[in-house]
């Protein structure tokens, strides 16, 4: 038999998992990115600077910093980015602008950031290892060193970060010069980032020797994942969830429904989760435990930590009505845990059964039940079926197909009845990948609110497809079934530990990211590989546009035209992509399919600003691919000849064949 060999990267263990399942794969583990605070830049540490200067400044003075801080705050879409929309309502009520914003700065300075890509086997440069250590330590760490507060230390440039006292007794450390206690455990951090067993464990795989085993996780809240190379194994699926999560989801949960009901002056009915194996295998349950809160439910644990049963919150304890949940479930979730899909059953099917007044779960199964009824099933069958609230892909099948149908269509409709043909079917105990019509779509009615978890300092909204096709798939049907669009919500597990919308969630991704001159820079290092993570970024920002158009501010596009395209930093971004033109060739193909219904009528929720930026980035590939070869066929496909699908194909092909070119050999390049 032959061996299969699967480098995978050690902050995904659920994909990992499925790779041994679906292929008796050994996996292999290889890092992530180094990581490093966003920090301060540009307009974002001018005006960091211009709040602390005003708030130190009196009489006519301090009038003319409020008013130039609200035009550069404005000019810089920072304003927009929390809700204002002229300058004359910012100095209304400077104070309450002024907080708003401090506090944005300093969220989106204390994300942490990847910088660059991992190449498999090779150990990261040192400072950029001193910066994830730094990260790892974290706020007890910094407070040992900084006089100022942990917000403010973060709020400011990397460069300054890499100057301060904290950083500065990391490689004290490292080099010799510090005999502090904490030397150790930094120096054994500092091994643990040697990446060279990762190709040693590879041809160790190949040989058939054994392969050290062990957990995976996000390095920067799991150190213990590293080093590398190891044989990446789960957990076991019936301690979900754990006590821990159990405590997190209710404070959580609590002072989400606390804002909730401040803002609509009363509680939801009904939400939906879309669940993810990966995500639950990082947060160890917390998702599940909000939705079982929810209901008004809570866990009853054996002493080894088991989940063994469930109890009723008496509703005088919960001190809120009950509310009624959905939960979209991921293939993989499908596989890894039907357990806890059969638990949420049947914490739905005791709630139901509870004569309470204002319990909509216990309403909404009614209802269910009797339009089952009408479609001629048994009252037995009816009242089993209307209790079930978890839904998957068809056994075996995998994704939403949103992924690649945003692609070919705009149409809301179409759209939504695929996501629905495919996630909608039941699971349960006894009744599992079975398509009840009309189920799916009966329980998604009238939700109010759709969630998916973030616990990966990796991953977010546009590192992967997932996000838009799931969550964004989800909160698409439910507006389409019922007409009104639900609030997107991401509850964020990274370090802020609260639900937030997702709009704020993805502006705060784009700006200590995307739009960051530090991961721009690391981007740049990684040549072909890093056009290509550009391109997934794009591809997957129009993936959201399509679905979930009201979470991309109207002016993202037109942010990345300025800095990728206009070379907003004068990094030489505009030469990086059109020496990469395969990739960049591509990014022409996706926003030449975009930029003509944008100018006709505003298509997939693009404004004036977008369609603006579009064109730009149009004019500037054609003018940049002067003299590359695949400029015949590029211009065959933007006129739409009726070859043009076969262009398509026959680009991607020279794609391929120029990315091999660039290599030089074997590049060991792994995308993340």
């Amino acid at each position: 038999d032959k061996p299969v060999v699967y480098p995978y990267i050690v902050d995904n263990i659920g994909e990992a998992l499925n790779a041994k399942r679906r292929g008796r794969a050994l996996i292999i583990s290889h890092q992530t990115p180094a990581f490093a605070p966003s920090g301060t830049y540009g307009e974002l540490e001018e005006l960091h600077q211009l709040l602390h200067k005003e708030a130190q400044t009196e009489g006519k003075l301090k009038e003319t910093i409020r008013k130039d801080i609200a035009r550069k705050a404005f000019k810089a879409k920072l304003a927009q980015d929390i809700g204002y929309k002229t300058q004359r309502d910012i100095l209304k009520d400077f104070e309450t602008f002024s907080n708003k914003l401090h506090e944005h700065i300093h969220h989106v300075a204390s994300q942490n950031v990847p910088l660059g890509l991992h190449t498999f086997g090779e150990t990261k440069e040192r400072e950029l290892i001193h910066l994830t250590i730094l990260q790892i330590l974290g706020r007890e760490w910094v407070s040992r060193w900084e006089k100022e507060e942990y917000q403010e230390f973060l709020a400011q440039p990397l460069e300054k970060v890499k100057a301060s006292r904290a950083f500065r007794a990391i490689v004290d450390c490292l080099e010799g010069r510090s005999q502090i206690k904490e030397c150790e455990r930094i120096k054994e951090l500092y091994h643990r980032f040697d990446a060279s067993q990762e190709l040693k464990s590879f041809f160790d795989a190949l040989e058939g020797r054994y392969i050290l085993t062990s957990y995976g996780g996000d390095p920067i809240k799991n150190p213990d994942s590293l080093p590398t190379g190891k044989n990446l194994y789960g957990f076991d699926p019936t301690r979900v969830p754990t006590r821990q999560a159990w405590q997190s989801a209710v404070e959580i949960t609590d002072q989400w429904l606390k804002e909730y009901y401040a803002k609509h002056k009363s509680y939801p009915s009904k939400v939906a989760f879309s669940l993810w194996s990966t995500e639950t295998m990082r947060h160890f349950g917390v998702a599940e435990a909000q939705i079982l809160y929810l209901l008004g439910v809570r866990p009853k644990w054996d002493a080894g930590g088991r989940v063994v049963g469930l109890e009723i919150i008496p509703k005088r304890e919960l001190g809120r009505p009950r509310i009624d949940v959905v939960v979209s479930a991921t293939g993989l979730y499908r596989d890894h845990f039907p357990n806890l899909l059969s638990m949420i059953n049947h914490a739905v099917r005791i709630v139901s059964l509870l004569e309470e007044e204002n319990n909509t779960v216990r309403e909404n199964t009614q209802k269910i039940k009797e339009m089952l009824i009408r479609k001629g099933y048994s009252h037995e069958e009816a009242q089993k079926l209307a209790s079930i609230r978890s839904f998957s892909n068809e056994s075996g099948a995998y994704g939403s197909g949103l992924d690649e149908a945003v692609f070919q269509t705009s149409d809301r409709k179409k759209l939504s009845e695929l996501f629905l043909f495919r996630m909608g079917f039941v699971y349960d105990e006894g009744a599992s990948s079975v398509k009840v019509e009309g189920l799916f779509e009966e329980n998604l009615k009238d939700t109010q609110a759709v969630v998916l978890s973030r616990s990966s300092n990796l991953y977010g909204m546009l590192t992967t497809d997932d996000p838009f096709q799931y969550l964004g798939g989800l909160a698409l049907s439910v507006e389409v079934l019922g007409g009104r669009k639900p609030e997107v919500l991401i509850s964020n597990l990274r370090n802020s530990q609260k639900i937030m919308n997702a709009e704020d969630f993805l502006i705060t991704e784009v700006r200590s990211r995307y739009l960051n001159p530090e991961y721009v820079r690391a981007l740049m290092k990684e040549g072909y590989s890093g056009v290509n993570e550009l391109l997934n970024t794009l591809n997957n920002l129009y993936g959201w546009q399509v679905v979930s158009p009201q979470i991309v501010k109207s002016y993202i596009w037109k942010e990345f035209e300025e800095v990728y395209i206009k070379d907003k930093y004068r990094l030489g971004t505009s030469r990086w992509l059109m020496e990469n033109s395969s990739a960049y060739g591509q990014i022409k193909d996706l926003l030449s399919k975009v930029s003509p219904k944008a100018q006709s009528k505003g298509g997939y929720g693009f404004g004036k600003s977008n369609t603006s930026a579009l064109e730009s980035l149009n004019s500037t590939y054609q003018g940049n691919l002067k003299g590359f070869v695949l400029e015949k066929v590029v211009s065959k496909e933007v006129k739409g000849t009726p070859s043009m699908e076969k262009s398509v194909q026959f680009l991607m092909l020279l794609a391929i064949l120029y990315s091999l070119g660039l290599m030089h050999g074997l590049r060991k390049r792994v995308w993340v």
